[in-house]
């Protein structure tokens, strides 16, 4: 099947990859193939694309939207700790280290802890850091698989920072989640 042909022959104007983590060479043939197409890529799974610089001029310079790597889910754990480091920071709460790490049963969670390990740890990580104005130690991503776990995540925080006269303050806090449904919503109303 020629995918670039059939992109323009349905009239296609969007691409979404939604290819499980680790399919970095198949992510990015399909970008070639949406660039042929002069489609538009949405890059919702952790491989390295809209964040290349390289990728990103070929797109900028044919005009063609390219946004992505990864998804943020509705009810994930990025999207909890970006909020809460936000909230504390703009409470006048600096803090000085924080970490998230999450342990899931899913496909999703077995194949980023064998293949895409660190690109997902590199990407959580910066989208962390990217919700504080300014620099922190920060680690987020994947850190194991626990098969009975099935399709839930369990995530672990722990933020560590100072408050009103250099008062310590420092957080633990587990969430679960059932993963499979999480990005479906952003997905749709994006």
């Amino acid at each position: 099947m020629n995918v670039e042909n059939t992109l323009k022959a349905s009239g296609a104007e969007i691409v979404i990859n939604l290819l499980p983590s680790g399919a970095t060479q198949a992510s990015r043939w399909y970008a070639e193939q949406s660039l042929a197409a002069e489609c538009a890529f949405v890059n919702a799974t952790p491989n390295f694309i809209a964040s290349e610089a390289a990728w990103a001029k070929r797109f900028e310079e044919r005009g063609i939207p390219l946004v992505g790597d990864d998804l943020v889910d509705q009810a994930g754990s990025t999207a909890l700790h970006k909020t809460m480091l936000k909230l504390l920071s703009m409470n006048g709460v600096k803090i000085t280290e924080t970490y998230q790490l999450d342990v899931g049963g899913g496909t999703e969670s077995l194949e980023t802890l064998d293949r895409t390990r660190e690109t997902k740890r590199i990407i959580k990580t910066q989208s962390v850091e990217n919700s504080l104005p300014y620099k922190a130690e920060v680690v987020a991503g994947s850190t194991d698989y626990v098969d009975f776990l099935q399709n839930k995540r369990d995530s672990y925080f722990w933020i560590s920072g100072v408050y009103f006269c250099n008062t310590p303050l420092q957080i633990d806090l587990k969430f679960s989640t059932v993963d499979a449904p999480n990005a479906g919503s952003v997905l749709l109303t994006s």
